[in-house]
């Protein structure tokens, strides 16, 4: 059987579309929001998660502006990416606003070699040394994405706040500058407050909803046509209703299931890129035809997020000789918060130096992570919010299937933070002794921390016994004094 590469496969998974790559179903958007910017000069780009407000930007907006005479005002270095104000603040050197210095290093970190150059920089001098390049256009337009973490990665920073937008309103007032706002519009509410430090008080709105069916077929039949591959109307069809059933509680009778009007583009990308691999694998140089009982299996969105992600780390740990639940605890550990929302982390795979970073550079080209350099150091997370949950139950029931016993006690213990009320005891500490016993040398991770749990335990009884012989020694001494008082005071009241 023959994987096919990803290279090879026309859908792209859980990420953004790239600047260069054809996004189909959204012709109408593009135009629409590239119209409503030429005349706005500033508009705020809104949508649902996973709507695509990136990928909008990165394959369909910024060609046509691009190709209009503008200067992108965004990270173009190595590859376009639309300014953001997550980077965390250096640890070396002072900024005096976080926010403004992590868009001001997506301007200028391409030139700039030394980072502590740009701290004192506000947002307007960033922009007018772009404009100072040479062969720079006269008219420049300035993307944000994902604006909403002006919002809420400090929310109780509201000095810090209100100078960003100031610095981001002045940098504006200006007629020869543009500018492309993204949020997510759950957060708009959150954004009301600083409305009036921005020209035109952001009246100008565009609004990117999820795919309905035809921009939705369109995505899906015309990467596998181009491919010589016949996506049926039929198959089509089956999966876009498949994708739009939803799960809702009735009034009466419980959960029931419904059809919405649309689907979420990136449960689309990530059910076709699965489909398209397996189909390929199963049938080869005959894979000519996509018909709709080859769909059936593919239409769970979560189960798909979970297979991708399990055949991916799967693949990977094969490939560079690693230890599988190293990868799968960094996922979880790392990439994931104790709440579980998506995290940030400069750690590399605990999987030896020599190997973090090829498993890095596989998991980036499966599309499960992406790497953002900043000044000079890399961050790693997920590549979106939806692969939490799939990452953890994926885990979840990968440990149930290979770790033995005391190993998923071993990895409870460790996942809790070595809580000593999980350490074994009595009949499960002599299985675990037998196990260990049972064993040649302990070659993975598993193995060593079930060894490491198994002499906390046995260590913890031991701690135990001791307590155990001085209280009892303690009571001894207690009830041999009790009872020498008793007869030295039968002896003096004689």
């Amino acid at each position: 059987m023959t994987t096919a590469p990803d290279s090879d496969n026309p859908y792209i998974g859980p990420r953004p579309f790239r600047r260069g790559e054809r996004l189909r179903g959204r012709d109408r958007e593009a135009q629409g929001l590239v119209d409503k910017l030429m005349g706005e000069r500033i508009v705020l780009l809104h949508s649902p998660s996973g709507a695509g407000k990136t990928s909008l930007i990165q394959a369909s907006l910024v060609p046509k502006m691009k190709k209009a005479g503008f200067q992108l005002c965004a990270r173009t270095v190595p590859s376009f990416s639309a300014l953001r104000v997550h980077t965390p603040p250096p640890q070396d050197f002072p900024v005096k606003n976080r926010y403004v210095f992590s868009a001001v290093l997506g301007l200028l970190g391409d030139i700039e070699k030394n980072p502590a150059g740009l701290a004192d920089l506000s947002f307007g001098e960033a922009l007018d040394r772009m404009g100072e390049r040479p062969g720079a256009p006269r008219y420049q337009l300035v993307i944000f994405d994902q604006l909403e973490e002006a919002l809420t990665l400090n929310p109780a920073d509201r000095d810090t706040q209100i100078d960003f937008f100031r610095q981001v309103g002045e940098a504006l007032d200006n007629e020869y500058r543009w500018a492309l706002l993204s949020i997510r519009e759950d957060y708009m509410g959150g954004l009301d407050r600083f409305i009036p430090y921005l020209p035109t008080g952001l009246q100008a709105r565009y609004r990117l909803d999820f795919l309905e069916q035809a921009p939705a077929l369109q995505a899906m039949q015309e990467p596998a046509r181009e491919r010589g591959v016949d996506f049926t109307n039929e198959a089509a069809l089956a999966l876009f209703d498949d994708l739009r059933t939803i799960r809702v509680e009735g009034p009466c009778h419980g959960p029931v299931e419904i059809q919405g009007p649309y689907i979420e583009p990136v449960h689309l990308q990530v059910v076709c890129h699965r489909l398209w691999r397996i189909l390929h694998d199963l049938q080869g140089q005959e894979f000519r035809r996509i018909a709709p009982e080859q769909i059936k299996p593919f239409n769970d969105i979560a189960g798909a997020l979970g297979a991708y992600y399990a055949d991916a780390v799967r693949e990977i740990a094969q490939k560079t000789s690693t230890d599988e639940l190293l990868i799968r605890d960094w996922f979880e550990a790392q990439l994931i918060t104790e709440s579980g929302y998506r995290s940030q982390t400069l750690t590399e795979p605990a999987v030896g130096d020599a190997k973090g970073a090829a498993v890095l550079d596989r998991l980036e080209r499966r599309y499960l992570v992406r790497g953002d350099m900043r000044a000079g150091t890399k961050w790693y997370e997920l590549t979106h919010d939806r692969l939490v949950g799939p990452v953890l139950s994926d885990n979840d029931t990968w440990r149930r299937e290979h770790l033995a016993g005391s190993q998923k006690r071993a990895d409870e213990w460790q996942r809790s933070g070595r809580d000593s009320a999980l350490l074994l005891s009595g009949g499960d500490l002599r299985e675990a002794k037998r196990a260990l016993s049972s064993r040649g040398e302990d070659r993975t991770s598993a193995q060593r921390l079930e060894r490491e749990f198994f002499e906390k335990s046995m260590q913890a009884r031991s701690d135990r016994s001791i307590r155990q012989r001085t209280n009892m020694l303690m009571v001894y001494m207690v009830l041999s004094a009790v009872e020498a008082l008793f007869i030295v005071y039968l002896l003096l009241t004689r």
